[in-house]
Parts: C-alpha cells; structure tokens; sequence
C-alpha cells in the first residue's frame, strides 16, 4: 500500500467538503484509479470527476507534485505523491 495526499481547489473543495485527504491506495495506481477511488469516497465529486462510462473527465486538471498531468494518464503515483485536483470553471 501507499498514501498519496489529495489538495482539494475550488469546486472539488466544496464538493468533497474537504481541503484535502490523505488516501492509502494499491502500489503504482494510476490517476485514474485515484479519481475513481474519490468519487467514490465523496459523492459529491462523482459527476464532477467521472463521465457516464465511470471514466475520468479530460477536463480535470490534476497536478502531482506540481506538474500537471491528465487525468488519464497511465504514470503510477507513487508514495508520498500530492494531488492536487482543479475542475474547470464554467459560465459567462
């Protein structure tokens, strides 16, 4: 097992109504994983962070350790990596 720590920004702040979470997940987990895996810990960031098919939105900006990444990256996280999740902004 490994922790990885989530910053939640903005929106997914709200959603989850946390600032941030520390979640120990299976070694070499993709971001991917990591998203699903908070959706389904908060169900307010369900339709905010996954589509229909239960992937992740290419929309979501995420960053690891400071460098941005997609969402659907397949580079594993690693031990002590920090999250950080920014949904985009919508309206006029």
């Amino acid at each position: 097992m490994m922790t990885i720590s989530v910053r939640y920004c903005a929106q997914s702040r709200r959603a989850s109504g946390h600032d941030r979470d520390e979640i120990a997940l299976a070694e070499n987990c993709a971001a991917e994983e990591l998203l699903v895996h908070l959706a389904r810990k908060h169900a307010g960031l369900q339709t905010m962070l996954l589509d229909s098919n239960g992937r992740a939105h290419l929309s979501v900006l995420l960053f690891v350790d400071g460098e941005q990444i997609s969402p659907r990256a397949a580079h594993p996280l690693k031990n002590g990596d920090v999250v950080e999740i920014l949904l985009p902004i919508s309206g006029g």
